[in-house]
């Protein structure tokens, strides 16, 4: 069966262009031009994955995300015609997972889903078993207060629930489950992303600051990731 993927873009040739692309790499795509539209073809097919534009006649592409993350953690790619970096961090920080600007390579978009549609939820692991970008062999991990839980995909503190993003739940993961080791941003966009960055690390910088945002202000602690200079990122228990 096709993984769905539900496509939300007003631009007609870009509709079409996608729509074909997809269909020729074995996806389901479903088109919208509207962002109420989009909320309601999400509501009704569950799509497997969202590709957003960011620029829509009625809601914005940020409002669509924020209102779909309520409900669910599908993966989001936002599609934007900027490329300063704006729109990047306000799409990451809703809960976007990942982003391409326009005019954007098919090659790269591809291996963007595909990626994406791999590191989906592990609590859905039971759709795709073959690609797990952390060790489950067991099904959590405590360090003092704080707890992980793969299975449900859950972080809590003192028994309170962290709401996290998919991506910044399983960069704490990875980084958790070795701490002190140094991880390079290359190294942690490749466990997490399952394609090589080509030198492109933003994405996985705003998720990491976003991170350390939502720890410090549940735990009060500001040091469970660590910038290395130059190396890269720790987790450390102190």
């Amino acid at each position: 069966m096709s993984l769905t993927i539900l496509i939300v873009e007003d631009d007609y040739d870009i509709q079409h262009f996608l729509s074909t692309a997809l269909s020729s790499y074995g996806f389901h795509p479903i088109i919208v031009s509207h962002g109420m539209g989009a909320l309601h073809a999400f509501e009704l097919n569950q799509p497997d994955l969202i590709l957003l534009d960011v620029q829509l006649p009625d809601l914005n592409g940020f409002d669509v995300c924020e209102s779909i993350r309520k409900v669910s953690n599908v993966p989001i790619i936002f599609v934007s015609c900027l490329d300063d970096g704006s729109d990047i961090i306000r799409g990451l920080e809703l809960g976007g997972d990942d982003y391409v600007t326009k005019p954007f390579d098919l090659q790269q978009l591809i291996a963007r889903i595909k990626s994406n549609l791999r590191r989906a939820p592990v609590f859905n692991r039971q759709n795709d078993t073959t690609s797990q970008p952390m060790n489950l062999d067991t099904e959590s991990l405590k360090i003092g207060p704080l707890h992980l839980n793969f299975y449900l995909q859950r972080v809590t503190f003192n028994n309170q629930n962290i709401d996290l993003s998919n991506k910044e739940f399983l960069i704490l993961s990875i980084l958790a489950q070795h701490p002190d080791k140094i991880f390079s941003a290359h190294e942690l966009y490749t466990l997490i992303w399952g394609t090589d960055s080509l030198g492109e690390t933003r994405t996985l910088k705003v998720h990491i600051s976003n991170l350390r945002k939502k720890l410090e202000l549940h735990t009060g602690v500001s040091t469970y990731i660590q910038t290395v200079r130059g190396l890269g990122y720790q987790f450390c228990i102190k």
